[in-house]
Order: structure tokens, then sequence, then C-alpha cells
């Protein structure tokens, strides 16, 4: 009921008729949830397209590319087992503002749900080849040559999650040779303590070393956020690899504006000045982040903690592109 009544609640802030993607993990309990979101949301007057269990940024590019008017995300919470996360997305695939978010809020407290006629009721349909299209525009904005000749050797960690199944194809495209840890899909996985992550990353080292790759990365569950260790097994601090990717986006551009909040260290507007480019400061807000990647010159976008923006792609953090990038550059 919940579930129902929070969707009503999204649905009346978008005009009658509209459409509205909606993605979740691999978690049964998202998927509970997601159910009752998906009854809720047609009851006001608003189309469903299912896009299933996949990556987070994949959902926020189906719901850019699909002329949606937003989009809801359903999880189990990375960091607490016993919290789902619903993420709520404007038509360009981003987050919603705190204005829109206390509007959904207001609405819902309220129990203001708007009430159509039988002949107005939303539909219900599964979107086509979801994997497909994002992986069609993702090879078309990176230089496929470039990495395909180079061939790289690299270890990847999937985290048992979704983005398996989109990322394993595009490394075979791109002719990575490509160790891959944790590729199987398993919804017991989804939310792991800290302490777990941090085995993981240092068993990703071992065997970054001992295979004597060019680098290892793991991605976290919803396929955002991107962990690097270098050939030598050593984990590469958030700061450090974002300064690493300023400065080969920099030069790779020839210039260009770097994004970064205003928590992050004065480096980057000295990496900034070195290689001809400029760097702006947002709040320390991922949609504060987001919304200054939808500035013109913008070549990239960083928070910090692992998430990176490459608003040539889309105007949202993806851990995947992000690898490709970094095999790129």
């Amino acid at each position: 009921e919940f579930a129902a009544r929070l969707g009503a609640a999204f649905a009346a802030t978008l005009p009658l008729g509209s459409n509205v993607t909606i993605n979740r993990d691999e978690h049964r309990s998202p998927r509970m949830l997601k159910r009752g979101m998906i009854s809720g949301l047609p009851s006001a007057g608003v189309n469903v397209l299912d896009t299933l269990a996949m990556p987070i940024p994949v959902a926020r590019y189906i719901t850019r590319s699909s002329d949606a008017s937003g989009g809801v995300h359903v999880r189990l919470s990375p960091y607490d087992s016993r919290v789902v996360d619903i993420r709520f997305f404007d038509s360009r695939g981003q987050d919603l503002s705190k204005n829109a978010e206390r509007n959904i809020e207001s609405v819902y407290f309220r129990e203001d749900f708007r009430r159509v006629y039988l002949n107005e009721i939303g539909t219900i349909s599964y979107a086509a080849n979801v994997a497909e299209r994002y992986s069609d525009a993702f090879l078309a904005v990176v230089d496929v040559e470039t990495i395909r000749n180079s061939s790289p050797y690299i270890v990847v960690d999937f985290a048992n999650a979704s983005s398996s199944q989109i990322l394993a194809p595009l490394l075979t495209k791109l002719n990575c040779a490509t160790v891959a840890l944790n590729q199987a899909v398993d919804e017991t996985k989804m939310s792991i303590p800290p302490e777990d992550f941090q085995r993981a990353l240092v068993g990703l080292g071992k065997i970054v070393s001992v295979l004597d790759t060019a680098l290892g990365v793991r991605l976290d569950v919803g396929g955002e956020r991107i962990f690097v260790v270098d050939e030598n097994g050593r984990q590469i601090p958030q700061i450090s690899l974002a300064a690493a990717l300023a400065t080969m986006a920099l030069q790779y551009q020839e210039g260009g504006i770097i994004a970064v909040p205003v928590t992050m260290p004065s480096i980057f507007e000295d990496i900034a000045q070195r290689y001809g480019g400029q760097v702006i400061r947002t709040k320390a807000d991922p949609q504060a982040l987001m919304t200054a990647a939808n500035r013109k010159g913008v070549i990239m976008a960083a928070d910090g903690n692992g998430g990176f923006i490459w608003p040539q792609f889309q105007p949202v953090v993806d851990g995947m592109m992000t690898l490709a990038k970094m095999l790129e550059f």
C-alpha cells in the first residue's frame, strides 16, 4: 500500500498520460515494492515502462532516451540490508531537485492523489531493447579502435550485480582481456557490511599483483561508482583517482571544464591551469553536480567518492563509462 501511494504521489506531479520508467535491483524486497509502485502509477494516469533489473546508469539512460517524464529505481540499500532506497529521476535521468522531492512528499502526506477516469488509466509495458540501446550509445562515444588496439588486460569485480550483464559484453567488444570476479548475479549480496567491502578490495589488489594486469576495478552494486587498484595491487585513493582522470580528460580534450564539489581540494584548479582548463565548484550534493554537468563545455564531473560524470555520454554518474574512459585515456 505504501509503494502504491508513493507511486501515485509521484504520478500526481507529472503530466497526465506521460511515461515513467521503473527499474529495480535483483533483491526480492525491491521487487515487491516496485510492483506496488507499478500499481500506483497507472492509477494516476501515468504509463509505466518496466526495465526489469538494470544498473542505475542504464535506467537513467533509458529514462532520458525514452521521452519519459521521469523514472524510479528501487533497490536494497548497499549500506544497510534493512533499508530499501527509492530514487526518483527527472526527464533527463538525473536526481530530482529538493523542491521536486518536497512536492512529492507533500502530495503523499496530504493524500492529494490524482483520480482519473477509467479510460485515462495508464498502461504497463516493458521497455524494449534496453541493454542494446544503452550499449550502442555507449560505444558511439568511446574511442573503440584505440582500446581494441591496446587490448588491455584488466581485472573487474562486478560485485554480483546486474552491471555484469551490460559491462561484460561491452568489454568483450572492446577487445579487453578481462579476469571477471563475482560476475554471477546474487541477490543476497546487494548489501554488504563495510568490512566485507574492504576485504573485497584487498582481495582484488592481490589478484591484480599476482596476474600482472594493468589495473583492477570494482563497481558498486548500482554500477555508478568505481574503485580502482593499480598494477601493483595498491588501492588508488578516490581524490587521487579524480585528479588523475581530470588530468587525462583535460589533456585529451585540450582544455575544458571540470566540475567538482566545494569539498574537493584545490589541486583541481592547479591541474586545470596547467592544461588550459577551468574548474567550477558545486554544492556537495549529487543533484548539484549533475546540474553542473549540463553546462556547456563541461567534459567531466567528479564527486570524490568514486562517482564520475561524462556529459558527452550522459550527465549522470556512470561507473561503466568511467572504466571505458580510463582505458581510452
